[in-house]
C-alpha cells in the first residue's frame, strides 16, 4: 500500500450503486487525477439507464489534501452532476467534515456524513 493513495472500488446494495473511494494519506494531484479517471470508467460502465451513483468517501486515514487535488475532485463533481445521487463522508475529524459540505454547497450536493461505512449500508436498508 502506498503512503499516499486513493482505493477506488464499487458495490452494488440494495438495489444501488455505491462508489466508493477510500482516502490514505494526502490526497495529492496526480493521484486525484487517477482516481477520478477511474471514477468516470465505473459512472460509464456500471450504471444503468436513468441511474445515479451514491458517493461514498472513507476519510478515516487521509491526513490531507493539495488545493489542485481538491479542485479536480470539484471539476469531477460538477461534470457528473446528473449521474450521482447522495455522498457520502466516513470520517471523524470536523476538518474533512467542514471541507466535503463546503465542496457540496458549491456542487449542489447532499452530504451525509456518518462514521462508518456500516452505518451507511444500515441507513439504505432500512430506508429500501
Amino acid at each position: 500500500m502506498r503512503m499516499n493513495e486513493v482505493k477506488v472500488s464499487s458495490e452494488r446494495t440494495s438495489g444501488k450503486l455505491f462508489l466508493k473511494f477510500e482516502f490514505i494519506g494526502s490526497l495529492k494531484e496526480d493521484i486525484a487525477l487517477e482516481a477520478i479517471s477511474r471514477w468516470e470508467v465505473l459512472m460509464d460502465t456500471q450504471l444503468e439507464e436513468g441511474e445515479k451513483a451514491e458517493i461514498i468517501w472513507n476519510c478515516e486515514r487521509m491526513t490531507g489534501y493539495e488545493s489542485e487535488a481538491r479542485k479536480g475532485w470539484q471539476s469531477m463533481l460538477k461534470e457528473s452532476k446528473e449521474k450521482t445521487g447522495d455522498i457520502w463522508i466516513v470520517t471523524a475529524k470536523t476538518m474533512f467534515r467542514v471541507a466535503a459540505k463546503t465542496m457540496a454547497l458549491l456542487t449542489n450536493y447532499k452530504l451525509k456524513a456518518v462514521s462508518s461505512e456500516r452505518e451507511i449500508f444500515e441507513k439504505v436498508s432500512i430506508g429500501s
